[in-house]
């Protein structure tokens, strides 16, 4: 029930990449209620925590963001939206902090990020975590080059070209 809610108001947020991020995350917190709360499981694959989910997520984003060399407010609005309606003022900011105190220090590895997601997350939760990486790019009206490969990186680690 929780990943049609999720995807109605992805949709109204963020149209098309929107319903299938919300759908996805609310089939996440649907097993979360069937699975004792604990993790996200993932029919036999390993588990992913939800904090590792968001800390991964956002990692992508900032990669997205950063890669034709500007960081453009639309770009970051789109981002801050989709965590706000996603997780609500509170857990949002908790995130951003986490993200901003840990991880943004660290030298972040799209592939090794990919690597992890490749082993814990079915193809169709990937094709769906591209579709919303390619609204964070074009949130600034255009997708620059650099952004597409970038893009285009992304989607080969996550094995979505095969």
């Amino acid at each position: 029930m929780v990943k049609w809610f999720g995807a109605i108001i992805g949709y109204f947020l963020f149209r098309l990449p929107g319903a299938l991020l919300g759908f996805f995350l609310g089939s996440l917190v649907d097993g979360v209620s069937r699975s004792g709360g604990n993790v996200f499981q993932d029919f036999g694959r390993a588990q992913v925590s939800p904090q590792d989910f968001e800390l991964h997520l956002i990692s992508l984003c900032s990669i997205v963001i950063k890669a034709d060399g500007r960081v453009t407010q639309q770009e970051l609005d789109y981002v801050r939206q989709y965590f706000l309606s996603t997780y609500g003022k509170e857990k949002a900011n908790a995130i951003f902090r986490t993200f901003n105190e840990v991880i943004k220090k660290r030298e972040i590895s799209a592939q090794r990020i990919c690597s992890y997601l490749n082993q814990r997350t079915r193809y169709e939760v990937r094709l769906q975590l591209v579709h919303f990486l390619f609204g964070i790019a074009g949130a600034d009206g255009k997708i620059s080059t650099a952004e597409m490969d970038k893009l285009r990186e992304l989607a080969g680690y996550l094995r979505l070209g095969q």
